[in-house]
């Protein structure tokens, strides 16, 4: 979210429609506060593309696999089943 919008919510000068884990902080300190929590949002996809030649990349594969493993320790991101294995440490 850019920094200017954040700051005008902060200001009460206005809302966004925002990550929950972008505003975490703000909602914690009682900075910001969630307008209509009755009404849910719509999950959203999110794809992550690489070149077809990175495919067998080590450097890839590594940077993929790490990110996916901090997407399912944030809260409020639901990993794709195919992912969950990805992202399920070693020995689980």
């Amino acid at each position: 979210m850019p920094k200017l919008i954040l700051q005008a919510v902060q200001n009460h000068l206005g809302f966004a429609k925002a990550p929950r884990y972008l505003v975490a902080d703000l909602l914690a300190r009682g900075d910001a506060e969630i307008i209509l929590p009755e009404r849910p949002l719509v999950p959203k996809l999110l794809y992550l593309i690489r070149a077809p030649g990175l495919a067998a990349s080590r450097r890839v594969s590594l940077f993929m696999d790490r990110f996916i493993e901090e997407l399912a320790r944030t809260p409020d991101i639901k990993l794709a089943r195919d992912l969950r294995s990805v992202a399920a440490p070693e020995g689980s």
